[in-house]
């Protein structure tokens, strides 16, 4: 990569105009020229030239709005605090106290259970660590309202219960009956009760897995077109608890930690559905892979991160009114965060709407050093030609224009140069050219020309779509990490 590029991993995009003017004219390839060379007849004794080669070079990950995990990391090792870092992020929007104490998220962790034999065993009470922390448990059907059952006895439906009123009993270990009962509407409320050191849980037996089987909060179980599902109404501090480290390792930064554990909680409330029924979710958590893992999910370092932080949520002012943001967030931005409506576009490219806190720009330190530079900060694809590239692009007819004839992707040079020009004419634009490309460089949209039986082809397609067709179709080669590359040369 030339010196030129380099020079912006360290840089911001106050800088670029001083790039731009200090960067050799050979650098950057002039706007408007055709990266295909000119074809030449050869000789009949020579081999025809080889078709030139280029590779992708890329910076950060995913969608890039919003917190950067691997920046709020640099920011806070640099000192920052963790309302420094959300407030930089998510700017001019607040760090504030939430209206209600600890409001419900609704997870739904089972969606669409089977009954198989003459029983299925539903739920019992829950164990933390220890013995001295397993949790009772009361259900809300009107036989049994007022009794409260031991931690090891358990919920069992009789029958498959696809139709009608479900026949329950609850058992001892051993599958000794403890009661019978009938739930007329087939909707349960099972609720824990605390009983020692630890919270009331209680432990799911239907869950695909059992590594993640254990929820604080109540659990409703209901009928979903002859399946069973189960909604885990828990409070968002608890819910943070176990999503912070799924999202963010625990060996991060202690003000970094606090900064995701407040953009989680906002993410998720901001998120809630106005819905009230009985199953209605929030939140789908039915697979491992999935960031809300209950109980079992949550990590010390974490969870003194939530703690530390508990109650504080982003707000930003709308129509007069603070309410709570929907605070993104993603790995690594590569050295600039990028507004929303240029990456949550339809597939054309055609930018989504404003949301005046989601704005993105640079996130690098006073020398211009990026906060999340690092790992996965950068990386390159391997080499392909632009007839490869049009084999892979044609796989897809959202993206397909037949045989490409100029690359679709500029070289980071004629990109500085561009962008540095906007930048001298009007220091002030928040929307510099090229208009094809965001704030922090990532694609917006892609124009793709190429030749399909004999005619002249153009498609406007999203950086997304691009990104998306490419990864799908590029054999074993190396994926797109983000919408902020490049094309580079291949020596």
């Amino acid at each position: 990569m030339s010196s030129p590029s380099r020079l912006r991993l360290s840089l911001g995009l106050a800088s670029l105009f001083a790039i731009a003017l200090a960067m050799p004219a050979s650098a950057a390839t002039p706007a408007g020229r055709v990266s295909t060379p000119t074809v030449t007849r050869p000789a009949t004794d020579e081999e025809p030239a080889p078709e030139p080669a280029f590779r992708f070079v890329g910076y950060g990950t995913d969608h890039g709005v919003g917190l950067s995990q691997r920046g709020a990391s640099g920011r806070a090792k640099a000192g920052q605090t963790y309302q420094e870092i959300v407030e930089h992020y998510f700017s001019p929007a607040k760090l504030k106290d939430i209206d209600e104490p600890n409001p419900i998220i609704r997870a739904l962790v089972v969606k669409s259970y089977t009954t198989k034999g003459a029983q299925t065993v539903l739920l019992r009470g829950g164990v933390i660590k220890s013995p001295e922390e397993k949790s009772k448990w009361r259900v809300d059907s009107p036989q049994v309202a007022d009794r409260v059952f031991n931690s090891t006895d358990r919920l069992v439906l009789i029958g498959k219960g696809k139709t009608g009123a479900w026949t329950l009993e609850v058992q001892k270990s051993s599958g000794a009956p403890v009661v019978r009962f009938t739930d007329t509407d087939a909707k349960l409320k099972v609720t824990p009760v605390q009983t020692g050191a630890g919270p009331a849980v209680l432990q799911v037996f239907i869950r695909p897995s059992a590594k993640f089987d254990t929820y604080a909060g109540v659990l409703r179980i209901g009928r979903v077109g002859g399946k069973i599902r189960i909604v885990n109404h828990v409070g968002v501090e608890d819910f943070a608890r176990s999503v912070v480290p799924q999202e963010m390792g625990p060996s991060n930064p202690l003000e970094a930690l606090k900064a995701q554990a407040v953009v989680a909680r906002s993410y998720f409330l901001a998120g809630r559905k106005p819905a009230n029924g009985f199953l209605v979710y929030d939140v789908q958590s039915v697979r491992d892979s999935q960031s809300y893992k209950g109980v079992k999910g949550e990590k010390p370092a974490t969870s003194l991160a939530v703690r530390e932080s508990a109650g504080k949520v982003v707000k930003w002012k709308k129509s007069g009114q603070w309410v709570i943001a929907r605070t993104f967030y993603h790995a690594s931005g590569g050295g600039a965060t990028e507004a929303s409506m240029n990456v949550f576009t339809v597939a054309s490219g055609k930018p989504g709407t404003q949301i005046k806190y989601l704005m993105g720009g640079p996130d690098v330190d006073d020398d211009g050093r990026p906060y999340d530079m690092g790992s996965n900060f950068m990386y390159s694809t391997e080499p392909l030609t632009l007839t490869q590239l049009s084999k892979i692009l044609k796989k897809d007819s959202r993206t397909n224009v037949g045989t490409l004839t100029s690359w679709p992707i500029e070289a980071e040079g004629t990109f500085l140069a561009k962008r540095a020009a906007a930048l001298a004419a009007d220091a002030d634009d928040t929307t510099p050219a090229p208009n094809n490309r965001g704030i922090s460089g990532r694609l917006t949209w892609v124009t793709l020309k190429g030749t399909k039986n004999g005619k002249a082809v153009q498609k406007k397609v999203a950086g997304w779509l691009f990104k998306q067709v490419y990864n799908a179709n590029n054999g074993s080669g190396t994926d797109l990490r983000s919408t902020l590359f490049f094309r580079e040369a291949v020596d």
